[in-house]
């Protein structure tokens, strides 16, 4: 009796519903058969989804709570600037600022987050009036490791972008996501599968990013990274993700245009926009002669920044070139302690200035 009730239960269910069934029993036979490293970043995939819905609850809760920010300085970054968060809070650097101004900080920060999804919080974020808004340009965004890879994009962000700067700004959207109108005017919409069709579409990219690796590693012969001296190993991931073609950096690319659209969102609700450019290990850069290629990078960003905002010279600030060594762990601009201390100094020097 009970195998006959079952059968007729599992018949009621429709068929879309025996189709993602298979597909995510399939996907789950798939994912236990591919290498560690990717398991990792299919869960990674996983935490970024859950860490963009905390992001946009948090905001809702901010937006709800009547609070007067006059006095907090939000943080917008990336992996760069995680550990911001606590540490802003109670480091001996912004001490000055703490106590005698009041100041108070929040970070948001997510790993591959960009300039775009850095538009959508600030326009969420603005209306709020806090003191000031500091956001991290990292210039490995800027390369085609970013650029080339959809896993980097979270367009169910979108859903904290008002729907006018959508609209404003929707030829630089569609150029970044690589998404139609109609599909960037979906995620806007907030709709809770979103995030499911953001999580299926990364999901989709690792898998064919592991296909693509191993077809090149096994097939075409290509050097595994063992083979090769550690030195030469940083010394092409640095060019690769720092070393940009200039002529792909123009005043329409949707960095840049989201930048100067978050400047106006600030201007409009009297809020002080800060940029930074993120420091980068400038030593190792010069120990194995990449330096100049590099160079070319960061003059073109800022560059093209100081371009924007011809005018205003408290807005963008290069700190590329402010840590040693000792401070950065990796090519990615990932922080040592000291590293980050000595960031929330020049935070704070610039926090102080007009």
């Amino acid at each position: 009796m009970k195998k006959n009730l079952f059968i007729y239960n599992f018949n009621k269910y429709p068929k879309a519903l025996l189709l993602i069934m298979a597909f995510v029993a399939l996907a789950a036979l798939f994912i236990l058969r591919l290498p560690e490293e990717s398991k990792d970043f299919l869960i990674s995939q996983a935490y970024e989804e859950k860490r963009i819905i905390s992001v946009k609850n948090q905001i809702q809760k901010l937006k709800n709570s009547n609070k007067d920010f006059s006095n907090y300085v939000f943080i917008l970054g990336d992996s760069t600037t995680q550990a911001f968060e606590k540490e802003l809070s109670n480091d001996a650097a912004t001490d000055s600022l703490r106590k005698e101004q009041g100041i108070k900080f929040i970070s948001f920060s997510i790993p591959a987050f960009t300039i775009v999804d850095y538009f959508s919080l600030t326009s969420a974020i603005a209306p709020l009036k806090p003191k000031a808004i500091v956001v991290c340009i990292n210039l490995a965004t800027f390369s085609p490791i970013y650029s080339n890879n959809p896993t980097y994009r979270f367009p169910e962000i979108l859903a904290l972008c008002e729907p006018e700067l959508i609209e404003r700004n929707m030829d630089a959207l569609k150029e970044f996501y690589g998404l139609s109108q109609e599909e960037i005017r979906n995620y806007a919409k907030d709709k809770p599968e979103n995030s499911l069709i953001a999580l299926f579409m990364g999901m989709r990219q690792v898998i064919r990013h592991w296909i693509t690796d191993n077809i090149e590693t096994v097939i075409l012969g290509r050097r595994t990274t063992e083979e090769m001296s550690n030195a030469t190993k940083q010394a092409q991931l640095f060019l690769k993700t720092y070393q940009v073609n200039p002529n792909l950096l123009l005043n329409t690319h949707p960095y840049f245009v989201l930048s100067k659209e978050m400047y106006r969102i600030c201007e409009r609700e009297d809020v002080r926009l800060i940029f930074y450019i993120t420091p980068f290990d400038v030593e190792f850069t010069k120990r194995v002669n990449i330096f100049d290629d590099i160079e070319v990078t960061v003059r073109h960003v800022k560059k093209q920044f100081l371009d924007i905002f011809p005018e205003e010279t408290n807005i963008v600030y290069d700190f590329h070139d402010k840590l040693s060594e000792e401070d950065i762990v990796d090519t990615s601009g990932h922080l040592r302690k000291s590293g980050r201390k000595k960031v929330y100094k020049l935070l704070s020097e610039v926090l102080v200035k007009q």
